[in-house]
Formats: structure tokens, sequence, C-alpha cells
């Protein structure tokens, strides 16, 4: 049994025993990818900033990562397609950029050096959104195919400019598709925020109410 698999396994034999609640197996189909994983997701937080008109402005995100197989020299980061540029702050540099899956839009963040088998590193990196025009937005979306382990996420709206309801949601595709669990949430100055202890085939974030 592969090192990965064993420790997946391990993960949820611990949610079952109720360490933690994570969330799986909500996609209603897989959209195409473009290279197969070859990684496991050790840490995932990602902070977004929504400006005074609406708008989402940056999206930063700090992932650790785990290889299950030797030479793993790149990480594919799913990003919105308003999305202006992908600045790499820490782990590697950006690769190209790739359309697919019916919409998903993808760069790719080249590893330095590759990684070997049960190796981990860590990454930085930004999602800038232009000024103009704005991309008036209601809700963010983190999706995931293969375990992804400690999910922490937020988002901090303006204080002039708190939306009037808002959600923890989980979907059941990347970007459409339908709403399959809504829990309020509140703002705690300026900020909302959740945990979970995992995300698998499944699609998680925040959605909102001017």
């Amino acid at each position: 049994m592969e090192r990965g698999d064993v420790d997946d396994l391990w993960t949820t034999y611990s949610a079952e025993l109720g360490c933690g609640r994570g969330i799986a197996h909500t996609l209603s189909k897989r959209r195409e990818m473009v290279r197969r994983q070859r990684h496991r997701t050790v840490s995932l937080v990602e902070r977004y900033l929504v400006d005074e008109t609406g708008s989402l402005k940056l999206r930063t995100t700090f992932h650790t990562i785990r290889a299950i197989e030797d030479g793993v020299d790149l990480y594919i980061f799913n990003h919105e397609p308003q999305a202006s540029d992908v600045e790499v702050l820490h782990g590697g540099r950006p690769g190209l950029r790739h359309v697919y899956g019916g919409g998903l839009i993808g760069r790719e963040i080249i590893l330095t050096p590759p990684l070997l088998k049960s190796q981990t590193t860590a990454l930085e990196y930004r999602t800038h959104f232009a000024a103009a025009p704005p991309f008036f937005t209601t809700e963010v979306r983190r999706a995931a195919y293969a375990r992804t382990e400690h999910v922490d996420l937020a988002v901090s709206f303006p204080k002039d400019r708190a939306p009037r309801r808002l959600w923890w949601c989980v979907w059941d595709d990347h970007l459409a598709g339908t709403v399959l669990r809504r829990e309020p949430m509140a703002l705690h100055n300026g900020t909302v925020r959740h945990y979970v202890p995992f995300i698998e085939e499944t699609s998680v974030g925040f959605a909102w109410e001017w």
C-alpha cells in the first residue's frame, strides 16, 4: 500500500471516530484534469479580500503538499477566470496557463526542486484581480479531488461593505451546480472564517447577499 493511501485511511478512520468532520464526495461529476494528481495536500490556508465595490481583489494561499510518488515537479492551481495574475512568493515559479475541464482555468506552479515520494513542500501564492472592470462577486469556492487536509478559509470585507447575509456552503460542482449544504455564518471584525479537517471530491466556500 502506498504511503499516501495509508495516510488517507488514517484520516478517514479519525473522522469516523469523531476526531473531525470532513466533507467528501459531493461532486456530481469529475471534470477533466490537465494531469493526473501526484500529491496530497497536508494543509491549506486561503484568505480572500473583497474591496469597497464588492469585487474580489486578492486571494492569498498558503499550501503544504506531500508527494505520493517520485518526481512531482509541478502543482496546478485552479483559479477564478477573472484573475489578472498569479504571483508565486515561495516554493516554486509560475508556469503555463491551462483552460480545461469545461471552464476551469489553472496555472502551473513549477516546484523547485521536484519532490521525491513522501517529501513535502510549502507554497505561498497570491491571485490578483484587475481593478477595472470590477469583479463583483457573491461567493468564493475551493474545490478538491483528492484528500485535502486542514482547510482554513476566510473572507474579509470592508467596514462599510458588509454583506446582509452570509453562509458556509457545499456545492456539487467547481463553478456551477447546486448548493447542497448552507450554514449561516457571522462576521467577526469584518471577516468570516471556517475550518474543516479535510475535504475530498467536493467544492466548499462562502456565499453572501449584499
